[in-house]
């Protein structure tokens, strides 16, 4: 497992994407925030912050700490921080 191998060789502390906006909910995979039509809807099921929350308790089984970035400052395209 990549958190095991990563723990392995004396590495403490991982950096994970804690964010995936969109602004169509997709047909298959995952997300985390919708923002549409001026409204934010979270996702806190099986293909949303669930999936995050397995992510960060793998990472503490293998004695690793967890940095989120919780925006995406640098996406041309679609960028929640500044959509109003």
């Amino acid at each position: 497992n990549l958190l095991q191998n990563i723990s392995d060789t004396g590495i403490k502390v991982i950096r994970i994407w804690a964010f995936n906006d969109v602004d169509i909910i997709p047909e298959s995979g995952t997300w985390f925030q919708l923002v549409q039509n001026g409204t934010t809807t979270i996702n806190d099921g099986p293909n949303g912050l669930q999936k995050l929350d397995t992510v960060v308790q793998m990472a503490e089984q293998q004695g690793l700490y967890v940095i989120m970035s919780l925006t995406n400052n640098w996406n041309p395209v679609f960028n929640a921080m500044t959509s109003t």
